[in-house]
């Protein structure tokens, strides 16, 4: 469970293409780049106790170094990863994982400070049109149970909402792509430019307080 605190993808991968866009009002989304590990570590070091519990499902104080650097290095086809900025620092963290069969897991975690403005819904928004133009169909989240204003987020996308079978403490979320399967855009687009995001979708957020 989880996962995703563990995967990335080879050095040196290049951002995708995701498209012109233009700064939207509020923190600008964009790619991640190996050059954000040490924003990346400070953006998390920054989360409270529980924030970083509900992202990572351990009480974790410190991000290992590892985990770091696979999270800075996503290959941006299998792994996507995108970062919001406000003032030149991150401020959220988004990513969307794929397991090879047609799901993806996805995970959103928005700074504390900056919960509650709407990042997170933005985020998952951009990433779920993302798996849609990867012609992936299922995407599922995996959350702490007591997180109910996650729950209703996640029902509000459209995510059916169950119960983990072995444990009271996690539940699920699905979600289905209709109309997905075949790729819109080619998977490993590798634009060396980072474009930022015009607006994304109305969405959900696995690990936001919004």
């Amino acid at each position: 469970m989880n996962w995703l605190a563990k995967v990335g993808g080879p050095t040196g991968s290049q951002p995708p293409d995701f498209g012109p866009g233009q700064t939207a009002s509020g923190p600008v989304l964009r790619a991640v780049v190996a050059a954000d590990e040490a924003a990346l570590g400070r953006f998390f070091a920054r989360l409270s106790l529980q924030s970083r519990y509900e992202r990572f499902f351990s009480g974790i104080i410190t991000v290992p170094d590892e985990t770091l650097r696979a999270f800075a290095r996503a290959d941006q086809v299998d792994h996507v990863a995108l970062v919001a900025l406000e003032g030149g620092q991150i401020v959220a963290d988004g990513r969307l994982v794929h397991d090879g069969t047609g799901e993806a897991e996805i995970a959103v975690v928005v700074s504390d400070a900056f919960q509650g403005r709407g990042i997170g819904r933005r985020m998952v928004g951009a990433l779920i049109e993302q798996a849609r133009a990867r012609g992936w169909t299922h995407i599922r989240a995996d959350f702490l149970s007591e997180n109910r204003r996650m729950i209703g987020l996640l029902r509000d996308a459209g995510f059916a909402i169950s119960r983990d079978a072995h444990s009271a403490v996690f539940g699920h979320g699905a979600l289905s792509l209709a109309g997905a399967g075949e790729p819109t855009v080619p998977p490993p687009a590798r634009n060396p430019v980072t474009m930022e995001f015009a607006q994304a979708p109305s969405a959900l957020t696995k690990e936001e307080s919004a």
